[in-house]
């Protein structure tokens, strides 16, 4: 039988957080360091969680060499939880009756593949009913310093897979999944128009999720063999 992992990213695919995970590491580092403008020059779009981190730290007065990352990612964490209470995620358009119809199909295992820590996923998700489709977890920012790393994660977490295919909405989501030999379905409901996604050289883009069969039909037909090992 055919068995697909379906390897989602979160923000901007599954989610919008509305600038919470922004504003939580900006507040983050000003706890910790001292420092409340750390972040002006980062790009968030398709960066994962410690490149951000690190891009920040060389804006800081601090050496990177004394600083408490434990302590930083503590307090990220901590601010995290405040500002989904206060602001809860939107669900794009579709996607709770599509990861319902994948979690219902005996074709499809579902796993992320994000940016985010594992803490980080589990809180926007779980702000918005969604971290139960996704109890096998799949790979995050603590897996490994790029994406390509986090979908070898996610893929690990599946040995009994015999397909895969990603689900993003950047084009390094695209860029990672070509990394690795895998599709990619592109969705058009982040930063990036399906013009764009289509030019990075997107399998499928698509300007939502909110034909769930119609997903579904385009996961099942477009899913790459998995070879080799990750």
């Amino acid at each position: 039988m055919t068995k697909i992992i379906a390897i989602f990213d979160i923000d901007g695919t599954l989610i919008d957080a509305r600038g919470a995970g922004h504003r939580a590491m900006r507040q983050a580092f000003r706890e910790v360091l001292g420092e409340p403008d750390a972040l002006n020059r980062a790009d968030f779009a398709g960066r994962t969680d410690w490149p951000l981190f690190w891009e920040a730290a060389v804006h800081t007065r601090v050496p990177t060499a004394l600083i408490d990352w434990a302590a930083v990612q503590a307090a990220y964490f901590s601010q995290l939880s405040t500002e989904l209470a206060n602001s809860p995620p939107t669900v794009l358009p579709g996607v709770g009756e599509l990861l319902f119809a994948l979690a219902a199909s005996k074709h499809f295992l579902l796993r992320l593949g994000t940016g985010n820590f594992y803490r980080s996923a589990c809180l926007k998700l779980s702000a918005v009913g969604l971290w139960r489709y996704f109890p096998q977890g799949g790979g995050f920012a603590d897996d490994g310093p790029d994406r390509p790393a986090i979908l070898r994660a996610a893929r690990r977490t599946a040995p009994a897979a015999t397909h895969a295919v990603v689900i993003g909405d950047t084009p390094y989501d695209v860029e990672a999944a070509h990394a690795e030999s895998l599709a990619c379905l592109a969705v058009a409901t982040g930063r990036f128009s399906a013009d764009q996604l289509s030019r990075s050289g997107a399998d499928t883009v698509l300007e939502s999720l909110s034909d769930p069969n119609s997903v579904m039909s385009q996961l099942m037909a477009m899913a790459t063999p998995c070879a080799g090992p990750y």
